[in-house]
This record gives C-alpha cells, sequence and structure tokens, in this order.
C-alpha cells in the first residue's frame, strides 16, 4: 500500500520541490507562478493519480477498502461535527458553517 501511495504522490511531490528550487534560483517570475500552477494542477495531478490508480491491481484496489471506508466516514464525521459546532455553539449563520466545516478538514490533513 505504501508502495502505490508513494508511486502516485511522488510526482507531485518531486514537482512541487522543483517549482521551489526554481523558484530559489529566480528563474520564474511572480507572473509566471499562476500558469505553473495551473498547469500543476489542471494536468499533472490528476494524470498521475490516473496513472497511479490505473496500474493498481483490483486486489490492491479491494483490499484498501476498509481504508477507504473509514476515511470517508472520518472525513464526513468531521464535517458534521465542525458544522454543529460552528452553527450552535458559536451561533454562526448556515452559510458561513458550512464554509468553515471544509476549511478545517483541510487543514486537518
Amino acid at each position: 500500500m505504501l508502495a502505490t501511495v508513494l508511486g502516485a504522490v511522488l510526482p507531485m511531490v518531486v514537482t512541487v520541490l522543483l517549482g521551489f528550487v526554481a523558484a530559489w534560483h529566480h528563474d520564474f517570475g511572480s507572473k509566471d507562478a499562476p500558469i505553473l500552477n495551473r498547469m500543476v494542477l489542471v494536468y499533472a495531478v490528476p494524470l498521475a493519480l490516473f496513472a497511479g490508480t490505473v496500474t493498481t491491481s483490483r486486489a490492491q484496489l479491494s483490499q484498501d477498502i476498509p481504508l477507504a471506508i473509514a476515511l470517508c466516514v472520518s472525513i464526513i464525521g468531521l464535517y458534521g461535527v465542525v458544522l454543529l459546532l460552528c452553527r450552535w455553539t458559536f451561533r454562526l449563520p448556515m452559510n458561513i458553517s458550512a464554509l468553515a466545516a471544509p476549511t478545517v478538514i483541510s487543514v486537518a490533513q
């Protein structure tokens, strides 16, 4: 499982590190950052994840079903807890509470 995750995530990490090194050496300016970010997020990340998923066997994928279920339940549960906490404890409106919950989830990951 670790090899599968590393095989899918490692190209993205290397891309981010290359971008950091390129910025450190001033190879790209601040005006180039949105273009590079868009290229990486729209093309490189989905292709790397797709390639990692396609090359994984069905046996490995079915072996990880309990993990996927646990992750889904924990993310949905955390969303619900933060939503209710914002709504009832902090007395925030529903639209603000609904926006705060995914923000907390993204920070927690």
